[in-house]
């Protein structure tokens, strides 16, 4: 059984384990790559998403504590 490693610019990456998943995939977008390949080490959406930590504090409201 085949290992694909597949990447999206969005979702970041994944491992189909069939051919025709991977087909399917890359149809949506994903594209596949070498994890051996030094060039190929990080992820478009891990860094898109260590950029957006570093530069907005956390947006999340707390939620409401109930009164007792």
């Amino acid at each position: 059984m085949p290992n694909i490693y597949l990447r999206h610019p969005k979702h970041g990456e994944k491992i189909a384990i069939s051919w025709l998943e991977a087909r399917e995939d890359m149809e949506h977008g994903w594209e596949e790559f070498d994890p051996s390949d030094p060039d190929d080490s990080e992820s478009p959406a891990s860094s898109e998403m260590a950029a957006s930590e570093t530069s907005a504090p956390n947006a999340l409201r707390t939620r409401r504590r109930r009164k007792e």
